[in-house]
């Protein structure tokens, strides 16, 4: 745990201090080779000593979407949300530049990613990603930069 040993000086102390954290992720098929999926986590940290919230714990956030998978076809639309993250350690996080004042926002991004598999001997495999689809700007908690906007990827691999 950081700790303040002069003005703008921090040195680590042992500090008596948990993390607790939960994660649930399932999916559920459905015909046609279709299924709905999840994932959810949260963590909770707290330092005992000063009674206040661990640094940097991440948000309570997840994942929802949809999946058909066939051997040589795949499609995946999926959002990732993350809870708006306002339990901040009094003295790191309030003075660390790479969180916003008041704690970082939620947000929420839509993805899609698709990919065919080609070839007589399935030799080649094409994808393609969309992510953030509505162009939303968010930001992960303690990152300090946001994260992109609409992003497109093209890929190809081939097998021998």
């Amino acid at each position: 745990v950081s700790i303040t040993a002069a003005p703008n000086t921090f040195a680590t102390a042992n500090q008596d201090s948990f993390i607790q954290g939960v994660e649930f992720s399932g999916e559920l098929l459905l015909e046609d080779a279709w299924s709905v999926y999840g994932n959810y986590w949260y963590t909770f940290g707290k330092n005992l000593i000063t009674d206040q919230p661990l640094s940097r714990i991440p948000p309570m956030q997840g994942i929802l979407g949809v999946r058909y998978r066939r051997p040589l076809r795949q499609i995946d639309f999926y959002t990732w949300m993350s809870d708006r993250q306002d339990r901040l350690d009094p003295v790191r996080d309030l003075s660390d530049e790479r969180i916003p004042l008041g704690g970082t926002p939620g947000f929420g991004t839509l993805n899609l990613r698709v990919a065919q598999t080609l070839g007589r001997c399935r030799q080649h495999r094409l994808s393609l990603s969309l992510e953030n689809i509505t162009d939303q700007p968010y930001r992960v908690h303690g990152s300090g930069v946001y994260g992109t906007g609409f992003t497109a990827r093209l890929g190809y691999a081939w097998t021998n």
